[in-house]
């Protein structure tokens, strides 16, 4: 184990191991462990005698072979939803471009100062059609999984949280 004052190194003296321990080193149950040991505050260290005396279940090597290709195997699905999932966002939000302002199937459009608009539209204001109230705070027990959604300044500065919505609304 090499230890830094911004992380630290493990090295398996078990090739075999690796994989088993990789995914230990992962789990919940060893990163609570873990958390209320580290030390520093720009840049937790881990103190490597804790490290070095966490209990670790050993099964047979071909166990935890199995066990670390599982684990692996999981992960590697997991990559690829979320590959899947940020593609999918991609062409959200290329459809929602295009379905925002041109709609589904118009050929006929009007020349307007945002662009042509098909011509069976009409162009208001935000202000036109909503209410604003600004600096209103809003507690969970306000929430909703329906309802009119909160933009909270987080959904503004390009954060993937999720919009919550106004309980009631």
């Amino acid at each position: 184990m090499t230890v830094s004052t911004g992380y630290a190194v493990l090295r398996c003296t078990d090739q075999e191991s690796g994989e088993f321990l990789y995914q230990h080193v992962l789990s919940d149950q060893f990163v609570s462990w873990l958390l209320p040991r580290m030390t520093g505050t720009n840049y937790p260290a881990v103190n490597s005698q804790d490290v070095a005396s966490y209990l670790v279940l050993m099964p047979p090597p071909a166990v935890r072979s199995k066990v670390g290709q599982i684990l692996t195997s999981i992960d590697e699905a997991i990559e690829a939803t979320r590959a899947v999932i940020e593609q999918t966002r991609r062409l959200k939000s290329a459809l929602q471009e295009q379905l925002l302002s041109t709609g589904i199937g118009h050929r006929r459009f009007w020349k307007t100062k945002i662009g042509p608009v098909p011509e069976d539209w009409d162009i208001d204001t935000v202000g036109d059609l909503c209410e604003f109230s600004s600096g209103t705070g809003f507690s969970q027990s306000d929430w909703s999984t329906k309802g009119l959604p909160i933009i909270r300044i987080q959904n503004l500065n390009g954060s993937r949280a999720s919009f919550k919505t106004l309980f009631g609304c």
